[in-house]
């Protein structure tokens, strides 16, 4: 990805680090280095509101403004003293909205000359389909990519991860497609950050190492109460629904029903697990498999993770998955259990289970997430494991009476916001739907 370059004035910069500023950049520029097929191109010049204190966090609405987010994370480090992921860090984002990112984002994808639905048959059935890559990705008309937020060139020179705090309040980024090289996702590199409340569903992501649907490298961060579905491919190592490459941190209260197809250390919640990482609490109900790959030899592929305590005593409790998921290879099928190789982690209390036992299996997460702060509970839809995020704890400290003539709006999370959309919100005390 190409930055912007004299976007702002090195002088400009460095007065925005000294007075700790927490203004949003004007990403008008931005179009000057993507195309038009990218939403990058089409970044919003402002958000939909707030200043990105705790109290007032800026607030995201429409996928231009989404995108205004990818631009200035990657595009703001122009001068050394705004590196370290300084950018983001201490900041604030929440959605206000669900937000659509294209329209049948699956349908372009050939399998061996299959639609999307033909080849999951196939895989489900006898798996018939030869080394199974997705030869080809038309992009349908109207239709955009996004490059993903956060990026890593050179660990010493080069890079500007995610390092702030990230709420969906429950709500929905839906067709996301994202096609880079390598370590691709809606969030690519965090470090230091809070991702959590949010769905991530029909989307498409194709990448060579660390991919996933939500997060694809982690570093000392917490993913919470986020769910994804959709269809992953990985040319290279560690690829799952929720993170490819969790280093350190954790994932809480965390489900995902991903296709994942890939290289190697392929898993349904994270591919690779280090750093003493912890998986809490989070439900698999998909698919996940990997090929011989120009000769090497096959490697992991697990139905959590396939790399769970890799070098390091990593722990995953209270987690589960489909008894009727897949995990396979070119050539056979692999048994699906939670991990392949999981030398120095630590697993607890976790089983494979039927779908005919869901209630009981909700039951279970619920209690778990009992004794999570910031955890939702679970409810069951259309037969399988699903977070609830109308649970989800408020930070509403307080209410206004209902003869208070104070008209401000705020989600049931506590955030004001300046315009509803269509949804539930706080009014004068009250619950009102808008």
């Amino acid at each position: 990805m190409k930055r912007i370059t004299r976007l702002f004035t090195t002088a400009a910069i460095m007065s925005l680090v000294a007075t700790n500023a927490v203004a949003s950049i004007n990403t008008d520029k931005a179009k000057d280095n993507y195309k038009p097929t990218q939403w990058e191109y089409y970044a919003a010049a402002e958000y939909a509101g707030g200043t990105g204190t705790e109290a007032d966090p800026y607030q995201i609405a429409t996928p231009e403004q989404l995108a205004k987010l990818a631009v200035e994370i990657q595009n703001i480090a122009e001068d050394d003293n705004n590196w370290d992921d300084a950018y983001s860090a201490g900041k604030f984002w929440v959605l206000t909205a669900d937000i659509n990112m294209s329209e049948n984002a699956l349908a372009g994808i050939k399998w061996v000359g299959h639609t999307i639905e033909e080849a999951k048959q196939q895989y489900y059935s006898n798996f018939t389909m030869g080394s199974a890559d997705p030869e080809s990705y038309t992009l349908a008309a109207d239709n955009r990519t996004f490059s993903g937020i956060g990026y890593l060139r050179d660990i010493n020179a080069d890079y500007q991860r995610f390092a702030g705090t990230f709420d969906g309040q429950g709500h929905t980024i839906s067709g996301l497609i994202n096609t880079s090289n390598s370590t691709c996702a809606i969030f690519n590199e965090i470090n230091g950050a809070v991702i959590k409340n949010i769905t991530v569903k029909n989307s498409w992501v194709q990448g060579n190492s660390n991919t996933s649907l939500l997060v694809a490298h982690s570093i000392n961060s917490t993913i919470m109460n986020c769910q994804t579905s959709g269809i992953l491919f990985a040319a290279g190592s560690y690829g799952a629904g929720i993170v490819g490459n969790l280093d350190g941190g954790k994932v809480l209260n965390c489900a995902t029903s991903a296709w994942t197809w890939g290289k190697n250390n392929m898993g349904g919640i994270a591919g690779k697990v280090s750093n003493s990482a912890e998986i809490n609490n989070c439900y698999f109900g998909g698919w996940t498999g990997a090929r011989f790959w120009a000769g090497t030899k096959y490697k992991y592929t697990g139905a959590m993770s396939p790399e769970l305590g890799y070098n390091t005593a990593s722990e995953a409790k209270n987690c589960y998955w489909a008894d009727t998921c897949v995990v396979r290879y070119v050539g056979a099928p692999l048994e699906c259990v939670f991990a392949s190789n999981s030398s120095g982690g630590i697993v607890t209390d976790c089983k494979a289970v039927a779908p005919a036992d869901v209630a009981n299996t909700v039951a279970a997460l619920n209690a778990q997430a009992h004794s999570i702060a910031g955890a939702c509970t679970w409810k069951v839809e259309d037969g399988a494991p699903v977070l609830d995020f109308s649970s989800i704890p408020t930070g509403i400290t307080g209410v206004v009476s209902e003869t208070s003539t104070d008209n401000r709006i705020y989600t049931v999370s506590g955030v004001r916001v300046e315009k509803a959309t269509k949804g539930l919100y706080i009014k004068n005390g009250k619950k009102v739907i808008m």
